[in-house]
């Protein structure tokens, strides 16, 4: 059966936030149709039942940064319109070619009836030999992404288990391959975000592993700022974010709207500034190289912090801070509303310091 499902999408705010949405959604096994309403900030998505569900459509558009929220899933025909073509007016509708790939999954999914006419037992499952497959995911920041893809798969009929590893950047999954098979797993991952990919098949797995997944420290890291332009919005930021957190070598980043600045960690052996620059342009934003140091030393964020009102503020900002974890020390001054933070890059990082901040109520831009 087919469903209605409007999602509010909190900070959709641009074109380019609609158009990401409306294209990774159609993406989605199941879904037929997406509409996202500027205005109104919301996306009605139309979807088989049988294929996914409105939490999950929900969970990714969650998965591309948005704040989300299901208002309601309608049932098709609840749906009153003056015919099929008002129905889909102004939807995004999925290629011939998903929609039929889609159709094939379908069948697979059906069960077929017994001799008795009665639906067999979905334990039926035990007698089949359940497969797993070891998935490389890149783009795995926090553990919100790692929930994130968890209760998608999860979902997927067919799927027995996953478990996710931010560490190891893998996920591994378990599956009953009459019900689903790893290439759509990986295409599903795909869809929200990050970059999946089977594993190369060599002897020694456990040092591969390793090799792509090497820890930062103070040996191997170095930092570049870059100055970008040309972002309009949160989804600007979330979009140049995760695209380089998929690049091999590449620790961390934070991108600041307001200040059009990015700030990258990154391993010199496998990445250089101007490689970082490049993957930006080629997003179509503008990037350019601001500084570039060794990133084993101590760093400083100076801020201008609106909000404050009395020495009340200072001392509680100031101590909130301090006893953040690589914090080494911090000072605010209330009559030029300017924070100056010093702190250790390899256990905390800027974007920690300033949502600390955030948290308490006041409003920071880069000083």
């Amino acid at each position: 059966m087919e469903y209605t499902a409007e999602i509010k999408v909190q900070d959709m705010n641009c074109e380019l936030c609609q158009q990401t949405i409306q294209i990774e959604v159609a993406k989605l096994l199941g879904v037929k149709s997406v509409r996202a309403v500027l205005a109104d900030k919301v996306t009605r998505v139309r979807f088989r039942s049988d294929m996914t569900s409105a939490p999950a459509i929900t969970d990714a558009i969650d998965g591309l940064g948005y704040e989300v929220k299901l208002i309601r899933t309608i049932p098709e025909g609840s749906v009153k319109t003056c015919g099929e073509e008002t129905t889909l007016s102004g939807f995004y509708k999925c290629s011939d070619s998903s929609s039929k790939r889609s159709e094939e999954k379908a069948m697979l999914l059906d069960t077929a009836p017994t001799r008795h006419g009665q639906t067999p037992n979905t334990n039926r499952q035990s007698l089949v030999i359940c497969e797993r497959v070891k998935i490389q995911v890149y783009g795995i920041s926090n553990n919100s992404c790692v929930k994130s893809i968890e209760a998608r798969i999860s979902r997927m009929p067919g799927v027995e288990s996953i478990s996710v590893s931010q560490k190891m950047g893998q996920a591994v999954v378990n599956y009953y391959p009459d019900k689903v098979d790893a290439l759509t797993i990986i295409e599903t991952i795909d869809s929200l975000g990050f970059e999946a990919k089977l594993p190369d098949v060599v002897e020694d797995s456990s040092t591969v592993a390793i090799e792509m997944h090497k820890l930062p420290t103070k040996e191997n890291c170095k930092k570049c700022i870059l100055t970008v332009t040309g972002m309009t919005c949160a989804s600007c930021v979330n979009s140049i974010e995760k695209q380089l957190l998929k690049q091999k070598g590449i620790f961390s980043a934070i991108v600041a709207l307001m200040a059009e600045r990015a700030d990258v960690v990154y391993d010199p052996d496998e990445m250089t500034p101007e490689s970082i620059k490049e993957v930006v342009d080629d997003m179509g934003f503008e990037a350019d190289i601001q500084d570039v140091d060794s990133g084993s030393g101590d760093e400083k964020l100076d801020l201008v912090i609106s909000g404050m009102t009395c020495a009340s503020c200072v001392a509680t900002i100031e101590g909130l801070v301090k006893n953040l974890d690589g914090v080494i020390s911090a000072s605010v001054a209330l009559s030029t509303s300017q924070g100056h933070f010093k702190y250790h890059s390899n256990i905390i990082g800027a974007r920690t310091i300033m949502e600390a901040i955030e948290v308490l109520n006041y409003f920071l831009f880069f000083h």
